[in-house]
C-alpha cells in the first residue's frame, strides 16, 4: 500500500468532492431548464435515466469487484 502524507491527501480529498459536488448543481440546473422550456417531467426523468444507464454500463465495463490492496 502506498502512503501519503497528510498534505497531499488533504488536496486529493479536495479535488474529489469538488468533482462529486459538480453535478449537484449542473443536474439542478439542466432540470429545471428541461422543466421550464417543455413542462414534461417524463423528458426529465427520460434524460435521468438515460445517464444512469451510462454511469451503471461504464461502471459494467471498466469497473471489477477486485481488491486494491
Amino acid at each position: 500500500m502506498i502512503c501519503f502524507s497528510d498534505h497531499i491527501v488533504v488536496y486529493a480529498v479536495g479535488i474529489m468532492n469538488t468533482f462529486g459536488a459538480i453535478p449537484g448543481f449542473i443536474g439542478t440546473y439542466i432540470s429545471g431548464a428541461i422543466l421550464e422550456s417543455t413542462g414534461n417531467w417524463s423528458l426529465m426523468y427520460a434524460v435521468t435515466g438515460c445517464v444512469c444507464i451510462t454511469g451503471w454500463a461504464v461502471f459494467g465495463y471498466f469497473g471489477s469487484g477486485e481488491p486494491i490492496v
